[in-house]
């Protein structure tokens, strides 16, 4: 789907399909053209938002997530922020959170989660593009 439809058309469909098959409501906005991106660029961030997602409804209880995918000259940001139960800052989290803040690392990303018991968590990964974007 990211080779034929590209990574804007592919994130959206993943929330429209997490909106139509679970109890969350997911609302995505894009920003950027995304075109050009390295495949392993595209598959890092699709991969995080589609782990963010699933946390939102197996951990979190959240009703409502929303993913911002916004592209700059220099790097592209994802965030997703939901409003299910959060947890405590100094909790490490569990094997998703590691596998996605791996993914992020491994292309010279930086990866954040900001969460607080009852209030909902926001994960966000900041992905260069430096050195990575398609010849």
């Amino acid at each position: 789907m990211l080779d034929d439809l590209g990574l804007g058309p592919a994130i959206s469909w993943l929330g429209r399909d997490f909106s139509k098959n679970t109890a969350l409501d997911v609302e995505v906005q894009i920003e950027g053209e995304l075109i050009g991106l390295s495949e392993p660029l595209r598959t890092c961030s699709y991969r995080v938002a589609q782990e963010a997602l699933t946390n939102c409804v197996r951990h979190a209880g959240a009703t409502t997530a929303r993913v911002l995918l916004h592209e700059s000259p220099a790097e592209v940001v994802l965030t997703v922020q939901d409003n299910g139960s959060g947890f405590a800052a100094d909790s490490s989290g569990g094997i998703g959170l590691l596998g996605m803040r791996e993914r992020v690392e491994e292309l010279n990303g930086e990866f954040a989660v900001v969460s607080v018991p009852g209030a909902g968590t926001l994960v966000r990964a900041i992905l260069p593009k430096a050195k990575m974007e398609k010849a």
